[in-house]
């Protein structure tokens, strides 16, 4: 089993992906590794990391430091969870990813990926103009999880504010989760702030006041904002179509509507909730997730792609007869 010195691990941070990589190319798929006392199970195959989340998921003990970040980027979402709570979100999210689903969804992405090439990069290639695709793949990402999520297309300037927002969080997130905790002071009120539950009188007052301050000190939901009132917005538009008397009448084609019905599975309960309502701040913070991790993933999937297949014209060549064959040909995602 590999161990690490404190000094070995302060070491690693800048360059902890080429760490990862390395250790997998050591040591395997699996890999436990000592930081500094600290234990860790690196999986590198999706299939270890799926058997183990489905078969053992009473013995997961999750890195202490990983949720807590999360939490701040992105609540109590099934990045964060455990337990009971957490097979009822992933349930539900097992849903909106099934194959059969996502290939009734496959039209309406197309549509999402030609309009945006149409409207930036079409221009740029017939005027010969060099293309930068990074900012490209990222708007296209957003519209995409936008379309998915809402079921509607972004604005241009949605899509800027929420841009800056996932690309702040993401570098902040990386900063905060390998921070020393004595120097995280927004971690450290976090964590007091949590005695605003607490029995005793005194200690609950303290909690209180800290979890105020925190609010208004913090750089990590000041920088969230503009993507949270985006979520929110669309949450009390999706409410009619989830909740309510004759909410069975509409479908549930946008992803916040069926993350709504998750929340009141009860046909006969015709409560339409408030805005702060517990329940809205679960799927927000669903939501959340599901625009920074797939925002993460996919943009830079896209641009490692686009650079591996424009050194290889080959392999383009080979990407681009599967793309036609397999997609606009048949026009399904494989299972």
């Amino acid at each position: 089993m590999p161990r690490h010195s404190l000094l070995d691990f302060l070491r690693l941070v800048p360059r902890y992906q080429a760490h990862l990589e390395d250790s997998h190319a050591r040591h395997g798929d699996v890999v436990r590794q000592d930081y500094a006392g600290q234990m860790a199970t690196d999986f590198f195959h999706p299939d270890d990391a799926r058997d183990f989340m489905q078969h053992e998921p009473d013995d997961l003990v999750r890195w202490e430091r990983g949720p807590e970040v999360f939490a701040r980027l992105q609540g109590q979402s099934v990045l964060v969870t455990e337990g009971e709570v957490w097979k009822a979100q992933r349930r539900v999210l097992l849903a909106l990813f099934h194959p059969q689903r996502l290939n009734g969804a496959l039209p309406r992405l197309q549509q999402v990926v030609a309009s945006e090439a149409d409207a930036v990069l079409a221009p740029l290639v017939q005027a010969g103009a060099a293309v930068d695709l990074a900012p490209w793949f990222t708007q296209v990402s957003m519209q995409l999880i936008a379309r998915l999520l809402f079921d509607r297309p972004l604005a241009s300037r949605e899509v800027t504010q929420c841009s800056q927002a996932i690309t702040e969080l993401s570098a902040r997130g990386m900063r905060s989760m390998f921070m020393l905790p004595w120097l995280d002071p927004e971690g450290w009120l976090s964590r007091r702030s949590a005695w605003r539950h607490h029995p005793q009188p005194f200690l609950r007052a303290c909690g209180r006041g800290l979890d105020t301050l925190r609010h208004g000190l913090s750089t990590t939901q000041r920088g969230a904002r503009p993507l949270r009132q985006l979520i929110e917005r669309q949450i009390m538009q999706a409410l009619p179509l989830a909740t309510g008397a004759d909410a069975h009448q509409h479908d549930d084609q946008a992803w916040v509507v069926a993350l709504l019905r998750a929340q009141w599975p009860d046909p006969a309960d015709h409560t339409v909730p408030l805005r702060g309502d517990a329940h809205l701040e679960a799927v927000a913070d669903q939501c959340m997730t599901l625009f920074l991790a797939g925002h993460e993933t996919t943009a830079t999937s896209l641009q490692w792609w686009a650079s591996a297949l424009a050194r290889s014209p080959a392999w383009m060549a080979q990407a681009h007869e599967e793309v036609r064959r397999v997609y606009f040909g048949e026009g399904r995602i494989g299972a």
